[in-house]
């Protein structure tokens, strides 16, 4: 039995016996909201018991609505801060995460330096390596803009010194995002080898 895991399937590119197959509906598992008592488990596991108050708990819920990813970016942004001060900020989610992605990345429609680091960054699967990320010349507002809004939505493993996509679903809304055309926001599969082919001269004359 293989079960193939997605927040959504378009702009996949599945196969179409995979996709027909999909739209049945037969063999769809849809994951249920998680309760209140599972978002404060979740809460308590990943924050501490001294963090997980009453109204952490509840505000959690709230802005998650139950729904799994969402809370953990939550979560993330808490274990970051290191504090629950960020709450505010924090948009209640409204059913479609990648509304949510639009909303923390406006920046990658008016910053020609984040899109193209964005670009780079998600079309690497697996650990990317600081080092490596270093030699691309990025300016180093792209990074800074990079730390204070978006390093939630990475894994980072500081022993190693990389950092990987937290969920493959953010991966695949830049792959899409950032090879839009600038000019009419229609995708372009000639952005899209570019991006590919500016990795490719930074991986062959990496040190």
């Amino acid at each position: 039995v293989f079960v193939l895991g997605s927040q959504y399937f378009k702009n996949l590119r599945l196969n179409r016996t995979i996709l027909e197959e999909y739209k049945k509906g037969d063999s769809t598992i849809l994951m249920p909201s998680l309760a209140k008592d599972e978002v404060k488990q979740l809460v308590v596991k990943l924050v501490g018991q001294e963090i997980a108050s009453d109204r952490v708990v509840e505000v959690c819920m709230s802005k998650s609505q139950g729904h799994p990813l969402y809370l953990r970016y939550i979560l993330n942004q808490i274990s970051e801060a290191k504090n629950t001060g960020t709450f505010d900020d924090i948009p209640t989610y409204n059913g479609d995460i990648e509304a949510y992605y639009a909303n923390i990345i406006p920046c990658i429609k008016t910053n020609a330096g984040m899109r193209r680091f964005l670009g780079l960054l998600s079309r690497i699967i697996g650990d990317i390596n600081y080092d490596f990320i270093q030699e691309w010349n990025t300016n180093e507002q792209v990074l800074l803009d990079f730390n204070n809004t978006l390093r939630h939505l990475f894994v980072k493993n500081q022993e190693a010194r990389s950092l990987s996509f937290f969920h493959n679903s953010f991966r695949q809304y830049l792959l899409n995002e950032t090879a839009k055309d600038a000019f009419d926001d229609a995708y372009s599969e000639e952005q899209n080898r570019e991006h590919y082919k500016e990795l490719a001269n930074y991986t062959l004359n990496s040190k």
